[in-house]
Protein backbone atom coordinates (compact mmCIF):
# COMPACT_ATOMS: atom_id res chain seq x y z
CA UNK A 1 0.00 0.00 0.00
CA UNK A 2 1.78 3.02 -1.41
CA UNK A 3 1.19 6.18 1.27
CA UNK A 4 1.67 9.26 -1.26
CA UNK A 5 4.98 10.93 -2.20
CA UNK A 6 5.75 12.71 0.81
CA UNK A 7 6.06 9.45 3.02
CA UNK A 8 8.62 8.28 0.53
CA UNK A 9 10.38 11.38 0.61
CA UNK A 10 9.84 11.19 4.16
CA UNK A 11 10.98 7.74 4.84
CA UNK A 12 14.01 8.29 2.52
CA UNK A 13 15.43 11.50 4.77
CA UNK A 14 14.80 8.65 8.16
CA UNK A 15 16.59 6.13 6.23
CA UNK A 16 19.65 8.60 5.32
CA UNK A 17 19.91 9.28 8.96
CA UNK A 18 22.88 7.53 11.05
CA UNK A 19 21.10 4.72 13.26
CA UNK A 20 21.98 5.93 16.41
CA UNK A 21 23.40 9.01 17.99
CA UNK A 22 26.95 7.34 18.63
CA UNK A 23 27.96 7.44 14.95
CA UNK A 24 27.41 11.60 15.22
CA UNK A 25 28.75 12.07 18.91
CA UNK A 26 32.34 9.64 17.77
CA UNK A 27 32.76 12.09 15.33
CA UNK A 28 35.33 15.12 16.26
CA UNK A 29 34.54 18.08 14.26
CA UNK A 30 30.81 17.59 15.61
CA UNK A 31 32.35 17.92 19.55
CA UNK A 32 34.70 20.94 18.10
CA UNK A 33 31.44 22.58 16.77
CA UNK A 34 29.76 21.98 19.86
CA UNK A 35 32.33 23.57 21.56
CA UNK A 36 32.50 26.34 19.63
CA UNK A 37 28.73 27.17 20.28
CA UNK A 38 29.72 27.54 24.04
CA UNK A 39 32.43 30.05 22.81
CA UNK A 40 30.32 32.18 20.66
CA UNK A 41 27.18 32.24 23.45
CA UNK A 42 29.70 33.31 26.26
CA UNK A 43 30.92 35.48 23.55
CA UNK A 44 27.62 36.84 22.82
CA UNK A 45 26.13 37.40 26.73
CA UNK A 46 29.56 39.75 27.35
CA UNK A 47 29.15 41.78 24.39
CA UNK A 48 24.95 42.41 25.32
CA UNK A 49 26.35 42.99 28.90
CA UNK A 50 28.86 45.44 27.48
CA UNK A 51 26.20 46.92 25.40
CA UNK A 52 27.96 46.43 22.24
CA UNK A 53 25.21 45.17 20.07
CA UNK A 54 25.79 44.86 17.03
CA UNK A 55 29.17 42.68 17.83
CA UNK A 56 26.71 40.46 20.13
CA UNK A 57 24.50 39.86 17.19
CA UNK A 58 27.99 38.25 14.83
CA UNK A 59 28.57 36.41 17.67
CA UNK A 60 25.08 34.89 18.13
CA UNK A 61 24.92 34.78 13.98
CA UNK A 62 28.39 32.89 14.25
CA UNK A 63 27.09 30.22 17.07
CA UNK A 64 23.79 30.06 14.50
CA UNK A 65 26.05 28.77 11.81
CA UNK A 66 27.93 26.32 14.15
CA UNK A 67 24.35 25.02 15.33
CA UNK A 68 23.47 24.55 11.54
CA UNK A 69 27.03 22.41 10.77
CA UNK A 70 26.11 20.64 13.83
CA UNK A 71 22.91 19.54 12.58
CA UNK A 72 24.10 18.75 8.88
CA UNK A 73 25.81 14.77 8.70
CA UNK A 74 28.01 16.67 5.54
CA UNK A 75 31.29 16.67 6.38
CA UNK A 76 32.80 20.41 7.19
CA UNK A 77 35.88 21.41 5.79
CA UNK A 78 39.35 22.81 7.37
CA UNK A 79 38.89 25.63 5.48
CA UNK A 80 35.44 26.61 7.25
CA UNK A 81 37.08 25.52 10.75
CA UNK A 82 40.13 27.39 10.15
CA UNK A 83 37.42 30.55 9.47
CA UNK A 84 35.10 30.28 12.51
CA UNK A 85 38.58 29.79 15.00
CA UNK A 86 39.74 33.03 13.69
CA UNK A 87 36.21 35.09 14.15
CA UNK A 88 36.22 33.35 17.68
CA UNK A 89 39.84 34.72 18.75
CA UNK A 90 38.81 38.09 17.03
CA UNK A 91 35.48 37.96 18.94
CA UNK A 92 37.61 37.14 22.46
CA UNK A 93 40.37 39.82 21.75
CA UNK A 94 37.77 42.51 21.51
CA UNK A 95 36.07 41.41 24.23
CA UNK A 96 39.13 41.83 26.59
CA UNK A 97 39.87 45.15 25.12
CA UNK A 98 36.80 46.55 25.44
CA UNK A 99 36.10 44.80 28.91
CA UNK A 100 39.32 46.93 29.88
CA UNK A 101 38.32 49.73 28.02
CA UNK A 102 34.99 49.64 30.08
CA UNK A 103 36.61 49.22 33.38
CA UNK A 104 38.73 51.99 32.95
CA UNK A 105 35.89 54.29 31.98
CA UNK A 106 34.21 53.34 35.50
CA UNK A 107 37.35 53.61 37.17
CA UNK A 108 37.13 57.60 36.14
CA UNK A 109 33.63 57.95 37.33
CA UNK A 110 34.67 56.54 40.57
CA UNK A 111 37.14 58.84 40.75
CA UNK A 112 34.86 61.70 39.92
CA UNK A 113 32.45 60.56 42.64
CA UNK A 114 35.12 60.21 45.04
CA UNK A 115 36.13 64.34 44.14
CA UNK A 116 32.49 65.11 44.80
CA UNK A 117 32.36 63.22 48.41
CA UNK A 118 32.24 65.47 51.37
CA UNK A 119 34.38 64.46 54.09
CA UNK A 120 31.92 65.45 56.81
CA UNK A 121 34.68 65.34 59.80
CA UNK A 122 36.80 68.26 57.88
CA UNK A 123 32.99 70.13 57.42
CA UNK A 124 32.16 69.25 61.37
CA UNK A 125 35.93 70.95 62.08
CA UNK A 126 35.28 73.79 59.50
CA UNK A 127 32.10 74.71 61.32
CA UNK A 128 33.14 74.54 64.72
CA UNK A 129 36.37 76.73 63.88
CA UNK A 130 34.20 79.50 62.27
CA UNK A 131 31.92 79.23 65.48
CA UNK A 132 29.09 77.98 63.78
CA UNK A 133 26.19 75.99 65.71
CA UNK A 134 25.96 72.37 64.26
CA UNK A 135 22.28 72.20 65.23
CA UNK A 136 21.04 75.74 64.07
CA UNK A 137 23.57 76.69 61.58
CA UNK A 138 23.70 80.12 63.20
CA UNK A 139 27.28 82.21 63.48
CA UNK A 140 28.28 83.10 67.36
CA UNK A 141 30.53 85.18 68.53
CA UNK A 142 34.01 84.58 68.40
CA UNK A 143 35.53 82.72 71.88
CA UNK A 144 32.25 81.98 72.28
CA UNK A 145 31.60 78.32 74.36
CA UNK A 146 27.96 77.84 73.55
CA UNK A 147 25.39 79.17 70.87
CA UNK A 148 23.20 81.99 71.79
CA UNK A 149 20.18 80.68 70.37
CA UNK A 150 19.93 76.88 71.39
CA UNK A 151 22.09 76.46 73.98
CA UNK A 152 24.42 73.95 72.61
CA UNK A 153 28.09 73.14 73.05
CA UNK A 154 30.14 74.32 70.42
Amino acid sequence: MKQGYLYDKYHEIVKSRPKSDILRLSNKKYWIALILQLFFSFIGAGYLYLGEYRRAAYAFGSFFIMYLITKSNEMIYTASFMIFIFITLADITMLIHHSKKHKKKFERIEDKKMERFIDFKELKKSLIENYICLNCKIRNKEGSKFCKKCGNKL
